[in-house]
């Protein structure tokens, strides 16, 4: 029953010409994306950390590493059991606050990886 109605739902949909990640069931890791490029740790509420939101319907492991340009690794962040997002607040992983620059990132959750540049303005 229940998968015919999610048939129904899906043709439905798709006849109103929605996108189908805002109906289909989410099968595997998936990353949604993060709050914005920029970050600005002055601690005045806008735009102190950057979220990486995602997709993990199965709870498998999901880490996000942070990179400088000369490629050393600065933070590594491993999500919790659960979660779908993780928060970076511009930190090392001993807890310093990094130098204005580009930082890589990489997130990777179920063998997928995906990779960005965050620009840490201070």
């Amino acid at each position: 029953m229940k998968t015919k109605f999610v048939h129904l739902l899906g043709l439905v949909l798709g006849i109103l010409n929605l996108p189908r990640w805002l109906y289909a069931p989410v099968a595997e890791f998936e990353f949604n994306g993060s709050s914005g490029r920029i970050v600005t740790p002055n601690n005045d509420g806008a735009n102190d950390a950057i979220i990486f939101r995602f997709a993990n319907p199965l709870d498998s492991g999901v880490t996000l590493s942070i990179f400088d340009t000369s490629g050393a690794l600065v933070n590594t962040i491993s999500a919790p059991s659960g979660a779908d997002q993780i928060l970076w607040d511009a930190k090392s992983g001993s807890g310093e606050p990094l130098h204005s620059g580009i930082y890589i990132y990489q997130l990777v959750g179920e063998g997928k990886i995906y990779n960005g540049a965050i620009v840490v303005a201070r």
